[in-house]
């Protein structure tokens, strides 16, 4: 997946300005929905939310708010209230100003979900949607999923056009927040999606679709579905609850990773290159800040989109007894301390305008 050009705001920092700054490795978008912006352009008052690491913003439709006292983490969820408005240009849902274009790239979809009241769902109620209508695999939705008169509703699912996959965790809509993690590897089909709920992997009604996904470009829709439905779906898409702490990276979340944020709400996943300096010759020393006795192996790109790139290898410290962090007797990868920090020397070739980044290991 790569943002949209025009935007690559955060991801530039460490590529462009002599690699000052900081960044987190793969992350793309981050919501908190803990603050509201209004913006008034010829009498018509518009009202955004920011994207915490700076890149976007999302407005806010008819069906959703800001809510400050129901929330995980930080100040204020995004409470969304069914409203039976038009599904067509996703109006009542939260949007964002930004086009993302994920085709079929990897990608880690995570937020934390609370239902207003226990079994308060609606008919294809959809938390996160992404993609267009055009063809199969080229939609993306995660949503709540019932047919039209059956008795079973809110159970959970992840719906690409063209095929889903649903399951039923008993407590998902009990009144209570609960994590959501979904994952999608690169060259996928629909059978390679692998989704977790609070921090525990599921495989309930897995499927075996070897659709292809082709996620179509277009903004994320917070609360709302992308699509626009036949009768008598074409409304009503907008769930009861509160969405939180929506997080998408252009990579595939570890087990380990996604049990982190789930035990630690409002954190992000990332090797935050907290430095990044010369200290001689074609030899840099970085600094790094993680998820605490984790291993990272450092990739180069030739480009700002987070692609992984060619494995930096021979890693070193200047006071192996001191620095923060173990490297590995191949020299790969380091293992960051308890307190998440590593502090690691490699060798690049030329000055290295090229991003780097850590990816953590299994």
């Amino acid at each position: 997946m790569r943002i949209h050009p025009c935007l690559k705001i955060i991801s530039a920092l460490l590529g462009c300005a002599g690699l000052a700054g900081t960044t987190q490795a793969g992350l793309m978008a981050h919501y908190s929905f803990d603050t509201v912006d209004e913006e008034t352009v010829e009498e018509i008052t518009t009202f955004t939310t920011p994207d915490s690491i700076g890149s976007a913003f999302a407005t806010l439709g008819g069906g959703v708010s800001i809510n400050g006292t129901e929330f995980i983490a930080g100040g204020g969820a995004l409470e969304m209230t069914e409203s039976g408005g038009t599904v067509a240009t996703s109006v009542d849902g939260a949007v964002t100003s930004n086009e993302f274009d994920w085709v079929n790239g990897a990608r880690t979809v995570t937020f934390w979900w609370k239902a207003k009241t226990p079994a308060a769902n609606v008919l294809q109620g959809t938390y996160v949607s992404f993609g267009d209508n055009t063809a199969n695999g080229t939609r993306f939705d995660i949503k709540e999923s019932h047919a039209p008169g059956a008795a079973t509703q809110g159970n959970l699912r992840v719906e690409v056009q063209g095929t889903g996959q649903t399951t039923d965790p008993t407590d998902f809509d009990d009144g209570a927040w609960h994590f959501v993690a979904v994952t999608v590897p690169d060259n996928a089909t629909f059978a390679d999606i692998s989704w977790s709920v609070d921090g525990i992997a599921t495989d309930l009604n897995a499927s075996t679709s070897t659709l292809a996904i082709a996620t179509g470009s277009s903004p994320l829709v917070f609360g709302d579905s992308i699509i626009t439905p036949p009768a008598p779906n074409s409304d009503n898409r907008t769930p009861n609850g509160y969405l939180d702490e929506f997080q998408l990276y252009d990579e595939v979340l570890s087990e380990s990773e996604i049990l982190f944020l789930y035990n630690n709400p409002g954190s992000v996943i990332g090797a935050r290159i907290t430095s990044f300096a010369s200290v001689g010759g074609n030899v840099w020393e970085l600094t790094l800040s993680g998820i605490p006795s984790t291993k990272y192996e450092f990739r180069s790109s030739t480009t700002l989109d987070f692609t992984p790139g060619t494995l930096v290898g021979g890693l070193g410290q200047e006071n192996p007894g001191t620095d923060p962090g173990t490297i590995d007797g191949s020299g790969n990868f380091v293992t960051t301390d308890t307190q998440g920090d590593a502090k690691v020397r490699m060798t690049l070739t030329g000055d290295p305008k090229d991003f780097v980044r850590g990816v953590s290991l299994p």
